[in-house]
């Protein structure tokens, strides 16, 4: 069995240089990864150098990146630590992609406890409250354990060199105001480092929400509903549930379109979207919510209408790829077909709605404008340029809305030539 690789992220601090020493000393296939965000000039050479001599004195694989934080915080619109943030990230995933790697951080039970404060202050539900998690994905964190006067005593035993960040003592960013004035000033007042009961907790808030998250998406499980290949609840179904649980389900809805930050006040204005009619809500990051009839809809802004055309050949399986399935049309019957019938052999479509498409429900006349089928059927005019048509010319042989599918019954008396159609999901 091949040995696990693992990217340290290597900034130079104290709690990175252990992370690196203990990596090594374990014997893994160890590399490290190393971002300059080019702000601190001197400072930040000077962490660079000596990282790289560092890992050339540990025979540890580095690879340096450089950025210009400064520049992506103001194409993005972003704060200069988020930016960082973000860039650090980006760098450390395709490094370990590349490698086929996991990544260790060095987050300590400080940076944990700063945080968890962070989060409370700021209004966050139970998931902020977790802090940080020791395992998300390929990213581990084997230094949550640790306090950082723990880690630092390590330095001094060992005689481990480190270098210290000079933008850790100032107090420009929220969180060095908790790290260096809040803590300090309960400390002060309790007598007692509240650093290890603020992990605690958040360790035992981890593991409840790891038990809800279960729970969780078993029930958006539950609400899902199959609309034209679109994420869809059910209202009926989530109004079932506790009010507790909604919150989660929708929050879990808006994070398959966005990883981003979103609040409860987020989740709350969806929620409060339930009590209308109709109506939508535009949240961060492109994504929108919109309830039409009994079904909630989550979907990205900048996601265009899915309209299409695909001609139909005999004998093949054609893919739809805007829906996801094969519609298949045959001279032959076969398992699961709806057969129609001609006077000659017709030329068939699979699209979406046109100008002046009509469906048709006896043999005489009795014929519907499309437009006004959908309003009698309850489609969304947001979705109906994307619902699946199964045409001859402008006549309609069969809509499929959702898991329904009506057909025009013009077709169904014995002529000529006979076409067997069926679709199914890929």
């Amino acid at each position: 069995m091949p040995e696990d690789k693992v990217v340290v992220g290597l900034s130079g601090g104290a709690d990175s240089v252990v992370l690196l020493h203990m990596l090594v000393k374990e014997k893994k296939s160890i590399y490290a990864c190393h971002c300059n965000h080019l702000l601190r000039k001197e400072e930040a050479n000077r962490d660079e150098d000596f990282v790289v001599s560092l890992c050339e004195r540990l025979k540890v694989p580095l690879k340096v990146v450089r950025f210009d934080v400064l520049e992506y915080a103001k194409l993005h619109k972003l704060s200069t630590e988020e930016a960082g943030r973000i860039l650090r990230y980006q760098a450390l995933e395709k490094y370990a992609e590349e490698l086929g790697a996991k990544i260790a951080l060095a987050h300590n039970k400080n940076d944990q406890a700063e945080t968890v404060l962070f989060n409370l202050f700021r209004g966050s539900g139970t998931t902020g409250l977790a802090g940080i998690p020791p395992v998300r994905g390929n990213i581990i964190r084997p230094l949550l354990g640790f306090s950082r006067a723990e880690i630092e005593t390590i330095c001094l035993e060992n005689n481990i060199a480190y270098v210290s960040d000079s933008t850790n003592a100032e107090n420009d960013y929220s969180r060095n105001k908790i790290r260096n004035l809040l803590l300090p000033q309960i400390e002060n007042l309790l007598g007692y480092s509240p650093v290890n009961n603020i992990a605690k907790t958040s360790s035992i808030i981890y593991e409840e929400n790891m038990y809800f998250e279960e729970i969780t998406q078993t029930a958006l499980e539950e609400c899902l509903v199959k609309k034209n290949n679109e994420f869809a609840l059910d209202i009926t179904i989530l109004n079932n549930y506790h009010k507790v649980l909604q919150k989660k389900i929708v929050l879990s809805a808006i994070r398959k379109f966005s990883k981003k930050d979103f609040t409860y006040g987020h989740v709350n204005a969806v929620l409060a979207l339930l009590s209308k009619e109709n109506g939508e809500i535009h949240l961060p990051h492109s994504v929108v919510a919109k309830k039409e009839f009994n079904t909630l809809y989550f979907l990205n802004n900048a996601e265009k209408s899915r309209s299409f055309w695909y001609n139909l050949e005999y004998e093949e399986a054609c893919f739809i790829q805007e829906l996801g399935l094969y519609v298949k049309m045959s001279e032959r019957p076969f398992l699961g077909a709806r057969i129609f019938y001609f006077d000659e052999r017709p030329e068939i479509c699979a699209r979406t709605r046109q100008v002046g498409d009509k469906i048709y429900f006896n043999s005489i006349g009795g014929s519907k404008k499309i437009k006004d089928f959908f309003i009698e059927q309850k489609v969304p005019a947001s979705r109906r340029d994307n619902v699946l048509l199964i045409a001859v010319g402008a006549d309609i042989l069969w809509v499929r809305i959702g898991e329904r599918d009506i057909f025009s019954n013009r077709y169904d008396t014995k002529k000529d030539f006979a076409v067997y159609i069926s679709y199914e999901e890929d």
